[in-house]
């Protein structure tokens, strides 16, 4: 890049794309077009969840940071990108071991890596260059990640006058797996093809299910779009992979595939007759609008039936809330923790609570407590006893829902199968991730309308759980009669 060429000048002549917006795209193109040219003021704002995920992954970044030896940031003022190149370029000429926050642009891209580490080789600078390094606070490289750290390798080769052909990627085990970028220079570029032709409108989109809708600020907004097409994207199941194979044999919507024959949709689709099925019974619920029973369970009888649900706060448990059902009798617990030390406390109340009981069914949704509960053993010991009742009695209610109901949702999350069956909760911003942004809260307030608001919170959680139950036996039973 001519280093007398202004960013803005740039930026009047390109479209720059960043990193970032990249390892989005690769996720979902559709995301990109809406950036582009969908409707800003429909996009939801971040929740208490997602912001406190946001600042945890700083938090780890700052973790690393001072870990570093010799580690230096560019000066500029965090608007003028040009000076922060600038600055960062000077960094590098003067060999600092670790840049962090420096800035990397060329005609096309511009980005704010995480690290860039000094290392041997040749360079524009002399007997050394750099590669880039991205910090993430999750375990395994994801594809995002990579495709991040390639637009910052070609950028820095750019600059350096060599080709980058390392990365890294810093995982929350602190250790850096390293990238050959070679490798996945293929994939880079077919996404910033896709990405140039959705910008010059040559390429058209469409929103389908994928991993990261939960998490995006456009998922109310292509909902609507699905509602109002009846698109396959409503059921379970019906991400990229189903939704392009049905439409290849002529089956766009879930109306059309309720009037298909599952058998013939296996074979002319090439899918496995049991996700065609699957496919099919879920839009059959979704046309008629109510569960459907795929094979009818068994309700345990003459046994305490609890519903558990725990919240917590990082690595912590802080309360344990519980409904217990037996013989005629209904029970509400909460055990709550009112600082992270009395987590030991709360935990121990919660075991002798249910050592009392022989051969309860717990119900909780997927099997998060069993291993919370697993992690509390290891870290506060207690009672064996009523620990065995506990991990013996646990049953995954969310499993045995979508075993023996076709639900009318995308998921089987609870926040989707409670609703189905007449239930809501309370906070309209309901969630596990937005519950511990409210405890972080409390316990530097102390406020007393924030406990309230989590302990309701908890309680939609396991009432949800006795609806559910109670909905599904009343339906098995109807159609018993």
């Amino acid at each position: 890049m001519d280093a007398d060429e202004s960013s803005k000048e740039i930026e009047s002549r390109f479209r720059r794309l960043s990193p970032s917006l990249i390892s989005q795209a690769s996720q979902c193109l559709h995301f990109y077009f809406l950036e582009l040219y969908g409707d800003h003021s429909l996009k939801t704002t971040a929740s208490a969840g997602q912001i406190l995920s946001r600042e945890r992954g700083l938090e780890f970044e700052r973790q690393v940071v001072v870990t570093l030896k010799g580690v230096e940031e560019p000066s500029w003022d965090q608007k003028d990108l040009k000076n922060g190149y600038l600055s960062t370029v000077k960094l590098m000429e003067k060999g600092a071991p670790w840049i962090h926050g420096g800035v990397l642009m060329n005609l096309q891209l511009v980005g704010i890596p995480d690290l860039l580490k000094k290392v041997s080789g040749r360079s524009r600078f002399g007997i050394y260059s750099y590669i880039p390094v991205e910090i993430k606070a999750h375990k395994q490289v994801q594809k995002k990640d990579i495709l991040q750290v390639v637009a910052y390798s070609i950028m820095l080769g750019e600059l350096i006058g060599e080709p980058c052909t390392n990365g890294g990627v810093w995982l929350n085990t602190n250790e850096i797996e390293e990238l050959e970028i070679a490798d996945h220079l293929p994939v880079f570029e077919l996404v910033k093809t896709k990405m140039e032709q959705i910008s010059s409108k040559q390429l058209e989109t469409e929103p389908i299910w994928c991993s990261a809708c939960s998490l995006c600020q456009w998922l109310g907004f292509c909902k609507d779009t699905w509602n109002k097409k009846g698109s396959i994207s409503l059921l379970p199941g019906g991400g990229k992979s189903s939704t392009q194979k049905l439409q290849a044999i002529g089956i766009k919507t879930i109306t059309a595939l309720t009037q298909s024959d599952p058998q013939q949709i296996a074979a002319m689709a090439n899918m496995s007759e049991k996700s065609a099925d699957k496919l099919w019974r879920h839009a059959q619920a979704r046309v008629q609008g109510k569960p459907i029973v795929i094979k009818k369970p068994k309700f345990s009888e003459n046994v305490p039936i609890v519903f558990y649900d725990v919240e917590t706060y990082g690595n912590t448990v802080f309360l344990h809330g519980l409904i217990r059902l037996f013989e005629g009798k209904r029970e509400e617990k909460f055990f709550f923790a009112d600082s992270l030390e009395n987590a030991e406390k709360a935990w121990h109340e919660f075991l002798e609570f249910i050592a009392h009981d022989k051969g309860p069914v717990i119900y909780c949704w997927t099997f998060f407590e069993q291993a919370r509960a697993r992690e509390c053993l290891e870290r506060f010991g207690g009672n064996e006893k009523a620990y065995k009742v506990l991990m013996t009695g646990l049953t995954d209610q969310c499993k045995w829902t979508s075993t023996h109901f076709a639900f009318p949702t995308r998921s089987y999350s609870i926040k989707e199968v409670a609703p189905a069956l007449g239930f809501h909760w309370q906070a309209k911003d309901a969630g596990g991730m937005n519950c511990e942004a409210w405890y972080g809260e409390w316990l530097k307030t102390k406020d007393e309308s924030l406990k309230k608001k989590i302990l309701a919170y908890n309680r939609d959680d396991i009432l949800a759980m006795e609806v559910i139950y109670q909905q599904l036996k009343c339906l098995c039973e109807s159609l018993c009669a």
